[in-house]
């Protein structure tokens, strides 16, 4: 498989090998809806933005084609992924997981340890708070 950084048709491939129906864009923001929804309920698009230290517009078009597209529901300013969203970013997920450990081990007994750090980075991402006074938070 190709590198993600120098070649972006892997952004197409990965999904397309599996079977899933999500753009580019569109599984960056089920990607990013899943966790904050897992650790807190609901995914909010500007808290998504906080966290990805971008303003607070940029990533709204996409989770707005998200729901368009059926995969996630919009109330109030909370996204939560619908049974169709949930199915695709099912099959994507482990997708994206092999490639990465195809790309990145060597040693089969790293593919735990990228698990639990994969887990980790995920969760500090949404749970901390951001920081104040950090660069391109709010």
């Amino acid at each position: 498989m190709r590198k993600a950084g120098h070649d972006r048709t892997v952004l197409d491939e990965i999904p397309a090998d599996v079977g899933g129906r999500l753009s580019p864009g569109r599984a960056w923001a089920m990607g990013r809806t899943h966790p904050h929804t897992r650790a807190r309920g609901a995914a909010e698009p500007d808290a998504i933005a906080r966290a990805d230290r971008m303003p607070a517009g940029v990533p709204r078009p996409a989770f707005t084609g998200l729901c368009q597209a059926g995969y996630a529901r919009l109330g109030g300013d909370a996204v939560r992924p619908t049974d169709s969203g949930q199915e695709q970013f099912d099959r994507v997920r482990p997708a994206w997981r092999g490639w990465l450990e195809d790309y990145t081990m060597t040693d089969p007994g790293d593919r735990a340890l990228l698990d639990q750090a994969l887990t980790t980075i995920g969760t500090r991402l949404v749970g901390e708070p951001a920081a104040a006074g950090s660069p391109g938070r709010a």
